[in-house]
């Protein structure tokens, strides 16, 4: 079975991090929701997992 992977993801805006340590797998057929506060890091992950 296929899964979305990231280990120890990391991402920042210049010489800042703003996600840093990230781990997920997400199996085929799943569906993952990302909740937070503004300016916790979920576009910049999203960024991440699309390759932008």
């Amino acid at each position: 079975m296929s899964c979305l992977e990231l280990v120890e993801a990391e991402a920042g805006y210049g010489r800042i991090k703003v996600i840093k340590g990230i781990n997920l797998c997400v199996e085929e057929g799943k569906v993952v929701l990302l909740v937070g506060p503004n300016g916790s890091g979920k576009s910049t992950l999203a960024k991440v997992i699309l390759g932008l």
